[in-house]
């Protein structure tokens, strides 16, 4: 298993990595370009996308079963440190981009 993924933060073009360990959530294709964080309301996440509400199924796994090219929601990863209180930040999901996992980077 990789011991470091490189991912991106789609909203905020903010790069760094997490241990494979990490949980994250697969996402649906159309979720491409979020306003902000997705909320989760147990497996369906909901987002504004482009002024609209969407909503799509998610699936729960570890950062280390991901591969380069893929789109995960992260809980908090872009949230500003004391922007928001923790109870808020426990609902918000960034959608990320992996980058690269253990060394091996997507052929764009």
């Amino acid at each position: 298993m990789p011991h470091a993924i490189r991912l991106r933060d789609v909203t905020r073009a903010h790069v760094f990595e997490l241990g494979p360990e990490e949980r994250v959530l697969r996402v649906p294709y159309d979720l491409f370009r979020p306003d902000g964080p997705a909320r989760l309301s147990g497996t369906i996440a909901e987002w504004l996308e482009g002024g609209l509400v969407k909503t799509g199924r998610v699936v729960s796994t570890r950062l280390g079963e991901t591969h380069p090219g893929e789109r995960v929601l992260l809980r908090g990863s872009a949230r500003p440190s004391g922007a928001a209180s923790a109870e808020a930040a426990d609902n918000e999901w960034w959608l990320c981009e992996v980058e690269a996992v253990g060394g091996s980077a997507q052929n764009s």
